[in-house]
């Protein structure tokens, strides 16, 4: 029974601290995508889309994952395609998140499930723009065991 209520916790801390995050930004997007443990597959491609970015401006994003302790690596990696339809923005970037120190001690913020955030490039976005960002995993496995959610965050 202590597993849920954990999990739970973990859930509203995330919440509140997202909220909490939110009211100092000008947050644009902020979505997460569920994977079923054990079910991200190499072939599976997440696919955020943000549409109509509301001003010109010049926009910090993140992408985010979370883990459980099923994760049986010390690193994760991840390759991201991002594409406008009108600013020219075209990339692909491998990242490569640290799971676990050479010890094994996790790295991620949490208890039963663990946050990391990564830090992209600031890009200039226009009024109107479409933003694309494509995210998949690049490791030796066909199948990710431990990984629960993948998400992007915008904001100006």
């Amino acid at each position: 029974m202590k597993q849920p209520r954990s999990r739970l916790a973990t859930i509203i801390s995330l919440l509140v601290a997202l909220i909490l995050y939110s009211c100092n930004q000008q947050v644009v997007f902020s979505h997460y995508e569920h994977i079923d443990i054990g079910e991200w597959l190499k072939s599976d491609t997440l696919t955020f889309t943000v549409s109509d970015i509301p001003d010109t401006a010049s926009y910090q994003f993140q992408l985010g994952m979370r883990s459980t302790t099923d994760y049986p690596y010390t690193q994760l990696s991840l390759i991201a395609h991002v594409h406008t339809q009108t600013s020219s923005i075209d990339f692909v970037d491998t990242l490569h998140i640290d799971i676990a120190d050479k010890k094994g001690n996790i790295l991620g913020r949490g208890k039963s499930f663990f946050q990391y955030d990564v830090p992209m490039p600031s890009m200039q976005l226009n009024a109107g723009d479409t933003l694309t960002v494509s995210i998949r995993h690049n490791m030796r496995h066909e199948h990710l065991p431990g990984i629960s959610e993948v998400g992007v965050t915008l904001w100006k």
